[in-house]
């Protein structure tokens, strides 16, 4: 099973972002998209750069049981949809901060 939501799209733009989250069985990731701006460029020649938060293992268990003890990957989903998306812009930043409130470790990765 698989499930996602978007918290914000640009992509008609030249120069944007967009955030979101994916939920699988054994992997739940916050995923952030950043291009065409001066500094993407200098991260990545092709001006895209990519950020990811990824939750697994006991971590994953311990987030679907504060997701009013999420059952499935779409229940996740749409518990931290729910709870997030009035954020806008600065959504995937407040479910961080949740995050690491609640103490649920994830890993980061940027490429």
């Amino acid at each position: 099973m698989y499930a996602s939501a978007t918290f914000y799209d640009d992509a008609p733009n030249q120069i944007g972002s967009m955030a979101c989250i994916e939920c699988y069985e054994t992997v739940f990731r916050v995923v952030k998209l950043n291009w065409g701006a001066e500094d993407d460029y200098e991260r990545n020649k092709e001006g895209e750069v990519e950020l990811n938060w990824t939750i697994q293992g006991e971590a994953l268990e311990r987030l679907k049981k504060i997701c009013n003890n999420a059952q499935s990957p779409e229940a996740v989903v749409n518990y931290l949809k729910e709870r997030f998306s009035s954020h806008g812009r600065m959504a995937h930043h407040e479910l961080l901060q949740w995050l690491e409130k609640k103490e649920i470790p994830y890993h980061f990765l940027e490429y």
